[in-house]
Formats: structure tokens, sequence, C-alpha cells
């Protein structure tokens, strides 16, 4: 087989049918890191007058993981930057239609004055999640397969 100028991929060849399939993949996992890292955001432990947002910490985690998978299972950067896309549209969803504020805390001078703890953590989640979606979507980049090196043929210079 003579060799061709073209690179070849490392990655499976991608049919209408995976790209669906992984669209809905990453919906689904989105909307689910979202949801649990919604449910989990506001829990807090305090040393003293010192907050620790753990329940953040944890939800950002879970959705840098969630990325993450979603991106290397699939070799396609496009399927975590979708599921990313789905978590935080649960997540502003939520923020914004929720109408008893239990899984909110509105961020202004008086909540942070009365309820410190609650407005870090609410922080640290509404805008955390977008600059983690980024940093594991630099991450997968480096971490997915490159395409197979180009062979190397000798020029004739003569």
């Amino acid at each position: 087989m003579p060799p061709t100028d073209q690179p070849q991929s490392l990655a499976p060849a991608s049919t209408t049918g995976q790209r669906i399939a992984s669209a809905v993949l990453a919906l689904i996992v989105g909307a689910g890191a979202g949801l649990m890292g919604t449910l989990l955001h506001l829990q807090l432990h305090w040393f003293g007058s010192v907050v620790i947002p753990w329940g953040a910490v944890l939800g950002l985690l879970l959705v840098a993981c969630a990325q993450l998978w979603a991106t290397l299972a699939t070799r396609q950067l496009w399927v975590g930057a979708l599921m990313v896309v789905a978590a935080y549209t649960v997540i502003i969803g939520i923020a914004f239609t929720s109408t008893q504020d239990v899984f909110n805390i509105a961020i202004n001078s008086y909540t942070w004055q009365e309820l410190p703890g609650p407005v870090v953590a609410e922080g640290l989640w509404l805008f955390g999640v977008p600059v983690v979606a980024i940093i594991v979507l630099l991450i997968s980049s480096r971490l997915m397969p490159r395409t197979a090196p180009r062979p190397v043929v000798p020029s004739n210079t003569h």
C-alpha cells in the first residue's frame, strides 16, 4: 500500500449514529452532574470563623470528572463541551426558577453580610463551573490521542 500524504487518525470512525449517541450521553451526564452538584454545593463546614465550602468543591470535582470522562471516552472534545453546557443549563435553570430559594443563595451585600458561607459556596459553584470547564477542556485536549505521525520520506536531492 503506498504511503499517503494525509495523517491517519487514531480515533475510530464516527458515524451519524455515534454522534447522536455521544450527544445524548453528554446531555444526560451533564444534566445529572449539574443537578447533583447543585444539590451538594451549599454543604459547608465551619472551622471557627473560616468556612469550608466542601459541597461546592465536590460539585466542581463531579463536573470536572464527568467532563473528562465524556471527552476521553468518546475521543471528541465537543462531547465534553456539550456536557458542560447541559450541566450549566441545569444549574442556571434551577438558580433562576427556584421560588423557595432552597437550592441557591442570592449574591448581594445583604446575604454577604448575613450568610457569608453560603454566598461563598454559591459564588464558587456558579462562577467555578465555567472556569473548571475550560481547564478540563485544555487538559483533555492534551490527553487525547493525536493523529499518527507522517512517515519521514527522504527527499531526492540529486
